[in-house]
Formats: C-alpha cells, sequence, structure tokens
C-alpha cells in the first residue's frame, strides 16, 4: 500500500515542477487526472507495483512514463508544428486504450489476479534438455559463423576504424549506415535479427544456465557467449544492441535473484551507459564538442527527450505535409497490397536536423506509426489491440511449464515489448524477435500435440485389439 502512495505522491511533486516551468495548464490537469486512475487499473491488471515480480505489460508502463510521457509534456511547450494537442492526446489516451486492451486480454484468457506473481513463485521444472551444451552450442556456432560472414562483407569494420581513427564522427556515422542499412547483401535482415535477437537471448540461456547449475563447461559457455554478443554487437557502432545484450544479463540475475536488488544492481546503468560513452568520446576526441554540456546532450538527451521529439514531428507531418499513409509504414502489408512502402521515418528524421545523412531514419513510440497509417481512430483502436496482444502473449508464456527456457523467453519479451515506446508495433513483433523467441514454445505445444494423439490412438488399438480378443473368445464358447 506505501509503494501506490509514494509513487503517486513522487509524480505529483513532478507535475508541479512541471507546471513551475511552464506546461499548459489544460494538460497538467487532464495528466493529474488520467495517471492516477491508469495506475490503479495497470495494478489491478499487471500488478505494476511489484517489483519482484515485474509483469510484461508492467515494464512496458514505466518505461512509457518515464520515456513517453514525461518527455511529450516537455516536447510540447518545446517543439512548434501542426496538431500539438492530437499528439498529446494521444500520447495521454494511451493510457486508457492499452490498459483497457490488457483488461480485454485477460478477461479472453481468463487470467486471474496475482498469475504473474504465481509465475515467478513456481519453481524451475528443471529438464536435461535446458542443461544439454549441444543444441545451444549449435546455434551459437551457426551465429558466430553468421558475424564472421557480416565481418567479411563489411568492407570497413565500423569499430575498429572507429579505435585506429578517434575525431572522425563523419566517417563513423558513413560507415555505420554502410555496414547496416546500405550494406549490399542477401543477409542484410539477418544481421539485424542476429544482433538484436538471438545473440541477446543466447545471453541470457547461457547466462541463466550457469547461475542455476554453475558448472565450468556452463561458466566457459556464459562468458564466450556474453564476450562474442558485445563484439558483434559493437561492431557497428549501433548502441542499443549492446544495451539490449547488458540487459538480458541483468535481467538473469533479477531472475535468479527472485526480484532481490543488492548495491551491485548500480552497475548496471553504469554498463548500459558505457558504450555510447565511449563512442561520444571517439568520435569528438580533440573537437570542440569534448565537452562535459554536449556529452548531457547528445546522450541524456536523446535518451530522455529524443523519443518524444520525433514523436511530435509524426504528428507535424501527417496529414498537412504528407497525407495518411493507409498502412504503407507496416513493410510487407505494403508490398502486398502493392503500395509504395512509406519514407515517414526518413522525412522526419530530415524534418529534426536537415544536415543528417540522407538515409537517415526517425522511428517513434508505436503510437506515431499508427496515426500515420489511420489517423486517431488508428491510435485508439490501435493502442487497444497493442493491449491485448501484451495479455495474450504473456498468458500464453506463464501457462507453458516453467522450464529454464520458458522463462528466459519470458525474460526477452519482457525486454523487447518495452520497444513499443520507440518503434512500431509491427517491427516489435516481427524483426524485434517477440514472434521468434516464442517459436519454441510453439514447436513445444504442437509436438506435444502430435505426441499426445500418437499415444491415444495407441490406447485406442489396443483397446479394440482387447474387445476382439474379448469377442472372439465368447464366440468360441459352446452355448
Amino acid at each position: 500500500m506505501l509503494l501506490p502512495i509514494a509513487g503517486w505522491a513522487l509524480w505529483q511533486t513532478g507535475m508541479g515542477v512541471m507546471l513551475l516551468l511552464g506546461m499548459d495548464v489544460k494538460w497538467f490537469a487532464l495528466t493529474g487526472v488520467l495517471v492516477p486512475f491508469s495506475l490503479f487499473l495497470m495494478h489491478r491488471e499487471a500488478g505494476i507495483f511489484d517489483f519482484r515480480s515485474i509483469s510484461i505489460p508492467g515494464l512496458w508502463y514505466w518505461t512509457y512514463l518515464l520515456f513517453v510521457l514525461v518527455p511529450s509534456l516537455a516536447a510540447y511547450r518545446i517543439e512548434a508544428g501542426n496538431h500539438p494537442d492530437r499528439f498529446m492526446a494521444s500520447v495521454l489516451s494511451a493510457l486508457l486504450t492499452v490498459p483497457l486492451g490488457i483488461v480485454i486480454g485477460n478477461i479472453a484468457c481468463r487470467s486471474r489476479a496475482g498469475t504473474v506473481k504465481a509465475y515467478y513463485e513456481r519453481p524451475i521444472q528443471i529438464s536435461p534438455a535446458d542443461f544439454r551444451s549441444f543444441g545451444v552450442l549449435m546455434v551459437l556456432g551457426v551465429c558466430i559463423i553468421l558475424a564472421v560472414n557480416h565481418v567479411r562483407e563489411v568492407s570497413t569494420v565500423p569499430l575498429v576504424y572507429m579505435i585506429q581513427n578517434p575525431g572522425a564522427a563523419a566517417q563513423m556515422n558513413a560507415l555505420r549506415e554502410d555496414s547496416l542499412k546500405e550494406l549490399d547483401s542477401n543477409f542484410a535482415y539477418v544481421y539485424d535479427v542476429l544482433a538484436k535477437v538471438f545473440f541477446p537471448l543466447l545471453v541470457m540461456i547461457t547466462g541463466m544456465r550457469f547461475m542455476f547449475v554453475k558448472t565450468n563447461v556452463n561458466r566457459a559457455m556464459a562468458i564466450g557467449t556474453f564476450i562474442c554478443a558485445l563484439l558483434y554487437c559493437a561492431m557497428t557502432l549501433e548502441k542499443s544492441p549492446v544495451g539490449l545484450a547488458i540487459l538480458c544479463l541483468a535481467i538473469a540475475a533479477y531472475f535468479k535473484r527472485r526480484g532481490r536488488l543488492t548495491k551491485a544492481a548500480i552497475l548496471i546503468p553504469i554498463a548500459l551507459f558505457a558504450f555510447p560513452l565511449i563512442v561520444f568520446l571517439f568520435q569528438t576526441s580533440n573537437t570542440a564538442k569534448s565537452t562535459q554540456q554536449n556529452l548531457f546532450a547528445a546522450i541524456g538527451g536523446r535518451l530522455f527527450y529524443g523519443g518524444a521529439q520525433v514523436l511530435f514531428y509524426y504528428f507535424d507531418l501527417v496529414p498537412d505535409v504528407l497525407p495518411y499513409q493507409n498502412g504503407a509504414t507496416i513493410g510487407k502489408f505494403a508490398m502486398i497490397m502493392g503500395m509504395q512502402p512509406s519514407k515517414i521515418a526518413n522525412y522526419v528524421g530530415l524534418r529534426i536536423d536537415p544536415t543528417l545523412p540522407k538515409t537517415v531514419t526517425a522511428n517513434a513510440a508505436f503510437l506515431g506509426t499508427l496515426y500515420v497509417d489511420f489517423g486517431m481512430t488508428g491510435v485508439v483502436l490501435g493502442s487497444i489491440l497493442t493491449g491485448i496482444i501484451m495479455a495474450v502473449v504473456q498468458q500464453y508464456i506463464i501457462r507453458r511449464p516453467k522450464t529454464l527456457m520458458s522463462f528466459c523467453i519470458y525474460g526477452f519479451v519482457m525486454i523487447k515489448m518495452t520497444l513499443l515506446n520507440i518503434a512500431a508495433l509491427p517491427y516489435v513483433l516481427m524483426s524485434g524477435g517477440i514472434l521468434i523467441a516464442i517459436v519454441p514454445l510453439v514447436a513445444g505445444d504442437l509436438l506435444g500435440t502430435r505426441q499426445r494423439r500418437r499415444a491415444g490412438f495407441g490406447r485406442q488399438r489396443s483397446l479394440n485389439t482387447a474387445r476382439r480378443t474379448v469377442i472372439e473368445r465368447s464366440l468360441r464358447q459352446p452355448l
């Protein structure tokens, strides 16, 4: 009970500070009304104040408040553009529409309060398959082969160039684009998924294996996988895959300690910010930009304000500058419907800063593409659908037997769902890796169903044979 009260007091204090800084009064009042009701609804449906048993919707909700809602209040006041009220209304509407979708999803799945907490408290079913090294080594080997092939296809590795040429920021950015978006390779999509799905998931699995069964083999696999993941994810100078690998290891430790944090938890944010800090220092080495003020603006501003700023300009461009896209932001859907895929992310990036590379992409929270495609109707209905998907995916995972693999998948999906605050829903589900991660669970269910059917068919045949034997014996007996 004390946590909700403390959270309410902290929120009101923050809102008071925002009002003193010049926040619009009408949005201040509406936010002050919606947030407490939203907190109550989310705690009832997703247990957001149970910090020792964080739910998938719960982690998304806290990151939404921190990285979307609060910065949006500042963006509304700072940025200038078309439809700022639509922008703010959409951001606030998600406080109700997404929880409403979670309610619908929980009802559809017949979920009861406390199911997530019960899942955390349930012991892990130790399966021999969870601790066989052959399967993990085989997957890791394939990932390493693909990573080496990626290095071979890149003319100059951005990470190596950065170390050898400090201060050459423009060349580093160009090499990063060449190794990612502009890479002429049939495996470009595979490399992207490799860095953002497979390596982070392997880090979590091998880390959990070692934490639960501390053998030399598991230790070597955990350390080796983590090093390989860091080197490959850092190769292109892209920051998010490195942070994702570190976060996966942190979540594994969180699961092992049953949600209890120690003083070592302070190392997590330090590790998350370490690589962006290193890249910034190398890029600005021996230049006037290498100052403490520019450092905080580059890292802190992009992390806490950049997402809201980008989202603001999605509403600014559509429909005054660009028409509604009608689903063209969903690449595969656009191809099926014969439409030209939308370049809204590129337009927004150049709208914010025309000096950026022409290939820049500025991805926004899921609200941005919902609005760009279908307007305010898309924002409302799409947010409800997002909540339903969160609830259904969570219930699907926690209703499976709690094995080491399924627990890792739960943690990975929990992290990935927070990407909704910086990316579109279809991307998070597909390329983001949520559907890829639950494939083993779906395959296990299908295999188990097939085995049960075979067993049932075998028992039916045995029963029919026994019945025939009894009938034949009875017929042979004299009347």
